[in-house]
């Protein structure tokens, strides 16, 4: 069970986790060219690496290639991906588990399938099969280990209230503004003239605001927006929600008050502040739920954090970092 000092201390250490995690301990290395890592003696190929970098890459970019300024992140997170596999299914034996032969099976049974028509895959099954089997066995001890250590009993009403205390942040209302809008269209390729024609127009409707017009009717006349059937009135926006030019002019008033006349992406508009919540901390019985929810993840990631910083400590690891060096997207 989660005792208050973890609840208090943990979001630090979950940083330094992250900080430790983020280097290699890594010990002088003569590996052979066709290796990329040794895990307590344990080889990972160059061409596990080069497959599981191919993979990750289809799976995290939507262009097939990481852009330059991830690439020394992305290598690293795709070394550690390798490296815990081999660590973990090492734990995990120490514990007292075993892979799921059954799921192992049906792996090999699968790889061996779908290379059969390789005019070479007879010679090289003989290589391969025993390498891809023990890459399915870790990973499926890594799978187990993990459920184990992310089975983590829940935080008492007072781990969960302090935890509510210490982060305001994640339990607060942010600023909010009710909005009405007067919304010209003006397609985005149109030429200067045109829209300085619907500023123009908005400004003259600015002065009939300001001789006792009121908005809600303008809004009705002359507004191309989905409101403009409620008089223009948008109800409560959330900061950040508008860009940040109409942001700009709307944080600027007083309720009651009209914006100059703004350029959006599909117009030109003005805006009055009709009412303003300030920001508010919400009421602990209202977010229990949520704030219960965060805790326990962030628990289960200290964990998990934890259990690789210990193991990688405890770790010979080696890197070809020639190797690692030659990567290109």
């Amino acid at each position: 069970m989660f005792s208050d000092k973890i609840v208090k201390l943990f979001g630090a250490l979950v940083a330094f986790f992250v900080l430790v995690l983020s280097g290699y301990s890594v010990r002088a290395a003569e590996l052979s060219d066709d290796v990329f890592a040794s895990v307590d003696g344990a080889d990972i190929l160059w061409s596990e690496y080069e497959e599981e970098f191919r993979k990750e890459m289809r799976n995290r970019f939507y262009h097939g290639s990481v852009p330059a300024e991830e690439m020394d992140a992305f290598k690293q997170d795709v070394s550690d991906i390798l490296i815990h596999e081999v660590l973990l299914a090492k734990e995990a034996r120490v514990q007292g588990f075993e892979p799921d032969q059954l799921s192992v099976q049906d792996g090999l049974d699968a790889v061996d399938k779908s290379n059969s028509a390789h005019p070479q895959w007879a010679e090289l099954k003989a290589f391969w099969l025993p390498r891809i089997k023990a890459r399915l066995e870790y990973q499926s001890l890594s799978v187990q280990l993990e459920k184990k250590v992310k089975s983590i009993p829940d935080a008492l009403p007072s781990e969960i209230f302090a935890y509510y205390q210490q982060h305001p942040e994640k339990f607060t209302q942010p600023t909010q503004n009710r909005l009405s809008l007067i919304l010209l269209n003006v397609p985005p390729s149109s030429d200067t003239a045109t829209w300085k024609q619907a500023e123009a127009t908005l400004n003259d409707l600015l002065e009939q605001l300001a001789a006792g017009a009121s908005f809600a009717e303008l809004a009705e006349i002359h507004s191309y927006d989905d409101t403009a059937d409620r008089g223009g009135d948008m109800g409560f926006v959330h900061l950040g929600m508008l860009g940040d030019s109409a942001q700009d002019e709307i944080d600027k008033l007083n309720i009651g008050e009209y914006t100059v006349p703004v350029r959006l992406l599909d117009g030109m508009a003005v805006f009055q502040l009709t009412d303003r919540k300030p920001e508010s901390l919400e009421a602990f019985e209202s977010v229990e739920p949520r704030a219960k929810d965060l805790l326990r993840r962030e628990m289960i990631d200290l964990s998990w954090k934890s259990l690789l910083f210990r193991l990688r400590q405890g770790a010979d690891i080696r890197i070809n970092q020639k190797l690692l060096q030659s990567v290109q997207s």
